[in-house]
């Protein structure tokens, strides 16, 4: 059973090349989705979201990313629609945003944005963390932060375009973010 959720969690993007995206709140029917996306993720892009090498996701770890409270931990995800010969809407899922509320500071979320290759650089990442920073705003949340590795400069650019002052901490091959909401 899918939760209700407001109306605002659900928002409709054209993102650059003009494709309508709807991003909506992950649930536990997006399992399939899931998958489907993890594995259309390039290997770099599994590496910088993951920060490991990962080639596999196992049907364990993908109900812990759709099995999810939507108050300590939330996410959402960039869908685009599409009708099959039954009438029926399919949804390809190209992106996730998420953030995980720090059980230390209940103002404070730590997050994560990934979108597969084939849609990087149109805006997809960035519309997410916005809609997903407004989310977070809306449950509490002051400060989000994350960790990156330093070389992954496409979340850079992502994070610069959000508008908020980031203070960045760099040690060897990662980077801590953290920015007031």
């Amino acid at each position: 059973m899918k939760p209700d959720f407001p109306s605002d969690f659900f928002i409709k993007i054209k993102v650059k090349d003009g494709t309508e995206i709807l991003l909506r709140p992950i649930t536990p029917d997006d399992d399939e989705l899931m998958l489907e996306g993890f594995y259309e993720l390039s290997d770099e892009t599994r590496y910088y979201r993951f920060l490991t090498w990962k080639q596999t996701m196992s049907r364990e770890e993908v109900k812990q990313y759709t099995n999810i409270d939507y108050e300590n931990n939330f996410a959402l995800g960039a869908v685009i629609e599409s009708g099959d010969e039954d009438g029926k809407i399919r949804e390809k899922g190209i992106g996730v945003a998420r953030f995980i509320r720090d059980p230390n500071d209940p103002t404070a979320a730590e997050m994560a944005v990934v979108v597969i290759d084939e849609w990087q650089g149109k805006g997809c990442g960035t519309q997410l963390l916005l809609n997903l920073i407004r989310i977070a705003k809306q449950k509490g949340i002051q400060w989000i932060t994350g960790t990156t590795l330093t070389q992954n400069h496409k979340i850079f650019n992502v994070l610069k375009k959000s508008g908020y002052k980031i203070y960045f901490e760099t040690s060897q091959e990662v980077t801590l973010f953290k920015f007031k909401i």
